[in-house]
């Protein structure tokens, strides 16, 4: 759920970003919320929607696990010159382009 700065998100948005079946998120969300990192609500304004919030205990991990993986991050990419980590970086958000997948179904 990086990416998600407000902590809530419909499940379209997952199935745009893992570009992944319904049915794959929805096991993916079950799994979540049975561990207690996720809640499912319905929203205020579309009784229809349902919206996916990460719980403290969520937060929580990803808190605890932004240390490690930016240290992670910084050994992999040990060496590398900015140019290539720019270059890098535009081709990645380049790839991450779904025009075909509207995140807000």
């Amino acid at each position: 759920m990086f990416g998600i700065h407000s902590g809530t998100a419909c499940r379209g948005l997952f199935e745009a970003r893992m570009m992944q079946r319904g049915s794959d998120v929805s096991r993916l969300l079950d799994r979540l919320e049975a561990t207690g990192l996720i809640a499912r609500r319905r929203s205020l304004e579309d009784k229809r929607s349902v919206l996916t919030v990460l719980t403290d205990k969520g937060w929580k991990l990803i808190d605890d696990s932004h240390a490690p993986l930016l240290s992670l991050n910084r050994d992999q990419f040990k060496g590398w010159s900015g140019q290539d980590l720019s270059q890098s970086t535009h081709l990645l958000k380049r790839a991450l382009v779904r025009p075909d997948i509207d995140p807000n179904p």
